[in-house]
């Protein structure tokens, strides 16, 4: 599912699904992979950078239930 909704101090859009989601370890390591290029910190980093500090990308996941990436996005 992808949404998204107005707020008065910028956007959210998400994106979701019911699949298997991830487990601590694998979720552990998509975080922390820095070799990658654009790990969720970089990531983060430039959305500060052009969107202002308080935008962010978020993920969620539980395993058997799914995962959520939620992005933040201040106007500008």
């Amino acid at each position: 599912m992808i949404g998204g909704l107005q707020r008065k101090d910028g956007i959210v859009l998400y994106i979701s699904d019911a699949r298997a989601g991830l487990n601590n370890s694998t979720w552990e390591t998509f975080l922390l992979v820095a070799g990658s290029g654009y790990s969720v910190q970089n990531v983060n980093q430039r959305l500060q950078l052009y969107y202002g500090i308080g935008s962010s990308v978020k993920f969620r996941s539980s395993l058997g239930k799914g995962t959520i990436v939620r992005l933040f996005l201040l106007n500008k």
